[in-house]
């Protein structure tokens, strides 16, 4: 009997869709990216603004081997440098994406 074996592969964050972003407040900003790796892995995204980063859990789907964030209307706060970091047991990989949002100062 033979057994299969699996390939032991680190994430690879696919970067083709993170084009920086700049949106008016109120219209959706969407991100679909797929991540390669085996076995399937965790996907995190944080927002860093400032000195400050903090993980983003609302309008995020992960799925095995693809994440979303799916945001239905932007505000202001949204503002900042989004970092995906994929990891597994084999190593991790992160990437980043550039989001603005605009709109009339308040």
């Amino acid at each position: 009997m033979t057994t299969i074996r699996h390939k032991a592969l680190k994430p690879r964050i696919d970067r083709t869709n993170l084009k920086a972003l700049a949106v008016r407040a109120g219209k959706p900003i969407f991100f679909d990216v797929n991540v390669r790796g085996e076995p399937a892995h965790k996907v995190q995204w944080f927002q860093k603004w400032k000195a400050e980063q903090k993980e983003v859990t609302e309008n995020v789907i992960n799925v095995d081997y693809n994440t979303k964030l799916d945001i239905k209307e932007s505000v202001r706060a949204m503002t900042g440098t989004y970092r995906i970091l994929a990891t597994n047991e084999h190593g991790s990989d992160e990437a980043e994406v550039e989001i603005t949002v605009l709109s009339a100062p308040g």
